[in-house]
């Protein structure tokens, strides 16, 4: 569906997407709420505008996160850390 209306507006996607540990979570969550923000840059963005998919590996007090950015407009439209879940 993002890409059908990603097109008809001629809205560019890119990604800027790092190396990532494996996330232990609900993977379909994840992607659900991915999925419903990438819909909500492509429906705000202005036709022939441009939405960026960015993830990054951070150190925070020792653990390993998950930073997930979505920006469309040169805006931040929603980001969030997930802790990566080490078992030994």
């Amino acid at each position: 569906m993002q890409e059908s209306s990603a097109t008809n507006k001629d809205i560019e996607i890119s990604t800027n997407l790092a190396d990532l540990p494996d996330i232990v979570g609900d993977a379909e969550r994840i992607g659900q709420a991915i999925g419903n923000l990438l819909n909500n840059a492509i429906k705000f963005s202005k036709k022939s505008g441009k939405v960026i998919i960015e993830t990054k590996c951070l150190d925070i007090e020792g653990k390993e996160n998950v930073l997930f950015n979505i920006y469309y407009s040169a805006c931040i439209i929603w980001n969030f850390c997930v802790n990566r879940l080490v078992s030994s």
